[in-house]
């Protein structure tokens, strides 16, 4: 508002709405009202556009709400440019006052002086009549006359609330003189309140006790008793609670006086409820209990609009409590909860550590139980007794989801969330659900499909499996691997069994049997026909005709299951279990069939054998762990049967955690020692990096699967080791031979000074590929790949060795043809030598007796002897070319 005159204050907007005499004197109560106005909003309005200041109320409404939150105050109208608030406590109302003012004082510092927004502002505190969205009375009059004395940036108070408030420290009253004021009523008296620049306040907070039932997950006998404990309410917390509210659904929320007492309250409430339910050994008691700290009291009254739980995560039968609540408490109090409180990465609610009395760990999976609730009998196709057969939402199903596989992904914790939401939404789609199977954004459908996948072998979804097909395998009609044509009449009778058209379903199928009497499949949808008209006699006939007229092995299983099924919910075990071990005489690995045989065990209570045969079951097929996890039918024995899995879980997690760490270091060593291309066929960092992804998440299935991939990666460090091996051996047995006939030849070698080095050489290369081969016989991969970059040297080395060993046998071959080639000259030169100078003259002369025609004559042999020593030279050069060359020592 602008400034105006005590007259000029709308009377429609704070008078009283009806004669304060039809009000009851409990609505009549002391309160603080107060106002605020901003100052020059006409003004506003003009200069800078209706949009602007649209958008300046709005800033004012959203900065002044929230401190009058904080202090335990009620907005009750919103007048154009003025806020009406009301408090019980005139404290908090001066408190919330000056934050509105500090908060108006920070924003304006920061903006143009033109797009300021300056307030005024009252409190008087007196009588008014209080109703559930409105305040009336004198005190909201004499608060709206005196709002506009004040000034921008100002706070009055009038003399009443000044009496009750004046304590409060950093805080300062200065009377107001109205004497010039001609329109103010006389004998009023207003002061100022002026604050300290610095001072702060804490909110208006209290701690808040909650007790919220979990109604789906409770029995009957539990209802008995959270009505007694509202009925003796009273002597358990007298003195201990300042207020108190039972809402629609019979939760109840406590404003605790003390917040030290809240806990030992909800201890004792727990208490009382187990000691009235203690015949009934509940696995945990369905309550769900929180203690926060907050504003959940204005005005003097209990407010629960700012109470945000995500319930899911609050786990029944155990108490948590806020961030804001445990630091209220005190951190120094003997406060055990779980996990520690972070104060730079706070949650939500932290779980509160209880007594050895109260503290009842229930199994792993809580809702085992309230699974098997329900009014009904249990239904042929699930199990569920909250639907009677012909409702089943399973007939929706149009195949296996294996859903169980990924639900063994999820920890413990999570499965738990799933189901309880399921438990306590109705709102579940009942169709296959496979969209929202993903692993991102899991539905509550998610716990719904598993819940029908326990019962999926007795289901109508399996029929259409086994529609056509001739297959004789049972895991491939399982596993969806068989696709097979649809339709005709039976096919059409089935299809309005599943939208629960009995009449016309039956009537179709008689007509069908007329025409084909030996078709098992009519008689099976015939049998279901009659379980959903619960004709148990009929339903049997035709289950009987079913497996009569079965020709393949899946077909025969199957009706065996439909008859077992309709044998154990008229409990006739004996006739079920002798269907089960048929099946097992058909196909002894059905592990559909050694799973009833082993409820059917517990059942007849052969405990310790049928535990050790789940046991083995699931260490078979793991997806057996979540059927022992959530399957209603083995709540009686989730004490020991949750102890086992709980047991397996932690063997798992164990091997897998030191199976992690081998993988981890051999992931590193083969990321160094692999090939590129080596990489591409077995990449170890890839695997391990699923491992990291895994590890993640603690569930039963995450640790199986990290110990096979840790297994992977350290089997493929093994076969490259294995690899490496055999490739050094083979390397060193190509060049052993080199090496071993080089040494011979190097020792043969007649020049000892020439070979001496390379002799040398060959004894080093020997010795290394001795050590070489040691390593290859090792597992050290290191080591191993050490030895094979070595050998390769080896080989380079033995390269270089025999190339230098050739060059010397030829220089030897060289050194040997000259020597003997020098020889054999030496010889024939010198015989030509003989002959020419010695015999050639003998010869001549005593040839002159026979032959006197030769003409030579001691004046011309000299001629003679040089032709002859030339030709002998010649000659002899030949014989000893021809002759050295001959005896050559081969390479």
């Amino acid at each position: 508002m602008d400034t105006y005159t005590a007259s000029q204050i709308k009377a429609s907007q704070f008078t009283l709405s009806k004669p304060i005499d039809e009000d009851s004197e409990e609505s009549i109560k002391n309160i603080a009202v107060l106002f605020t106005d901003i100052v020059g909003s006409s003004k506003f309005f003009k200069s800078h556009g209706d949009t602007a200041g649209r958008k300046m109320l709005r800033q004012h409404q959203e900065m002044a709400s929230p401190a009058v939150v904080e202090h335990g105050g009620i907005v009750v109208k919103i007048l154009g440019d003025s806020i009406m608030a009301y408090f019980s406590n005139p404290q908090e109302a001066l408190k919330s006052a000056v934050k509105i003012q500090q908060k108006f004082q920070s924003f304006n510092q920061a903006k143009d002086p033109r797009y300021q927004i300056h307030i005024r502002m009252c409190i008087h505190y007196g009588g008014g009549i209080v109703e559930d969205n409105d305040i009336f009375g004198d005190v909201v009059n004499m608060a709206a006359k005196f709002l506009p004395l004040a000034g921008s940036g100002q706070i009055f108070v009038s003399h009443e609330l000044y009496t009750q408030a004046q304590w409060l420290p950093s805080l300062h009253f200065e009377a107001v003189d109205l004497s010039s004021n001609k329109n103010v009523l006389k004998g009023l008296t207003i002061y100022n309140l002026i604050w300290d620049e610095t001072v702060t306040f804490d909110p208006y907070v209290k701690t808040l006790l909650y007790f919220k039932p979990v109604w789906e997950l409770c029995e009957s006998h539990f209802a008995k008793a959270w009505d007694s404990l509202i009925d003796k309410k009273d002597s358990l917390w007298t003195g201990k609670v300042e207020k108190e509210n039972i809402l629609a659904d019979k939760s109840m929320a406590l404003i605790v006086k003390d917040p030290r007492s809240s806990l030992s309250l909800a201890m004792d409430v727990m208490q009382f409820l187990n000691s009235k339910l203690e015949k009934d050994n509940l696995p945990f008691l369905p309550l769900q209990i929180i203690v926060d700290s907050g504003t959940y009291v204005r005005a003097d009254r209990l407010v629960l609009e700012d109470l945000k739980v995500e319930w899911e995560e609050i786990k029944p039968g155990n108490i948590y409590i806020s961030f804001a609540a445990y630091k209220a408490i005190g951190e120094g109090e003997a406060l055990s909860v779980y996990p520690k409180p972070d104060k730079k990465h706070p949650r939500s609610f932290y779980k509160v550590g209880l007594n050895e009395q109260l503290q009842n760990e229930p199994g792993l999976f809580l809702y085992q139980n309230a699974l098997a609730q329900g009014k009904y009998s249990p239904c042929y196709y699930c199990g569920d007794r909250k639907h009677l057969t012909a409702s089943c939402p399973s007939k929706q199903f149009s195949k296996i989801t294996h859903v169980m596989k990924d639900m063994g992904y999820l920890p413990l914790e999570e499965i738990n969330k799933l189901f309880f939401n399921y438990l306590t939404k109705t709102d579940v789609n009942t169709g296959d659900g496979v969209e929202s199977l993903g692993k991102s954004g899991r539905a509550i459908q998610w716990a719904y499909n598993v819940f029908c996948e326990l019962k999926m072998v007795y289901q109508l979804r399996f029929l259409r499996l086994l529609w056509r097909t001739k297959e004789e395998s049972w895991n491939n009609i399982k596993e969806n691997k068989i696709e097979t044509a649809k339709g005709g009449l039976i096919w059409l009778g089935q299809d309005c069994l599943r939208v629960s058209k009995l009449d016309q379903a039956e009537t179709i199928l008689l007509n069908a049997l007329a025409k084909n009497p030996q078709d098992y499949r009519v008689h099976c949808a015939m049998g279901f026909v009659n379980v959903e008209d619960k004709e148990f006699l009929q339903a049997k006939h035709y289950f009987s005709k079913a497996l009569e007229y079965a020709e393949t092995k899946p077909q025969k299983i199957f009706a065996h299951f439909l008859l077992s099924r309709l044998y154990c919910l008229n409990n006739n075990l004996g006739k079920a279990e002798d269907h089960i071990n048929k099946i097992l005489n058909i196909e002894p690995g059905c592990s559909e069939a050694v799973y009833q045989d082993i409820i059917f065990q517990f059942r007849r209570q052969r405990v310790a054998e049928a535990l050790r045969r789940l046991t083995k079951l699931i260490k078979n097929n793991r997806e057996y762990y979540v059927y022992a996890l959530i399957d209603p039918e083995l709540a009686a024995f989730n004490e020991i049967i949750h102890l086992e899995l709980n047991n397996l879980l932690n063997e798992a997690r164990e091997e897998a955690k030191q199976i992690l760490a081998q993988a981890e270091q051999k992931a590193k060593k083969l990321e160094k020692q692999l090939t590129a291309e080596e990489k591409k066929v077995n990449n170890p960092r890839a695997l391990f990096s699923k491992i990291e992804e895994l590890a993640e998440a603690d569930s039963y299935f995450n640790c199986l699967d990290i110990i096979y991939y840790s297994s992977s990666i350290i089997d493929i460090g093994s076969r490259y080791l294995e690899n490496r091996r055999m490739k050094l051996l083979r390397v060193l047995n190509k060049l052993r031979p080199r090496v071993k006939s080089c040494i011979v030849a190097a020792n043969n070698f007649s020049n000892r000074h020439l070979i001496a080095a390379i002799s040398r050489k060959l004894k080093h290369i020997q010795i290394k590929m001795d050590d070489n081969e040691t390593t290859a016989r090792g597992s050290d991969p290191e080591r191993l790949s050490a030895a094979f970059v070595q050998a390769n040297k080896l080989a380079k080395e033995l390269k270089q060795a025999e190339s230098e060993l050739k060059k010397l046998r030829k220089t030897q071959q060289m050194l040997f043809f000259i020597n003997k080639f020098i020889k054999k000259l030496f010889i024939f030169q010198s015989v030509n030598l003989l002959i020419t100078l010695l015999l050639f003259p003998i010869c001549t002369y005593y040839l002159h007796f026979f032959l006197p025609e030769i003409r030579i004559t001691p004046e011309n042999i000299w001629e003679y002897q040089k032709i002859v020593m030339i030709l002998g030279g010649f000659s002899g050069l030949c014989m000893a070319l021809m002759l050295s060359t001959k005896n050559l020592p081969e390479e």
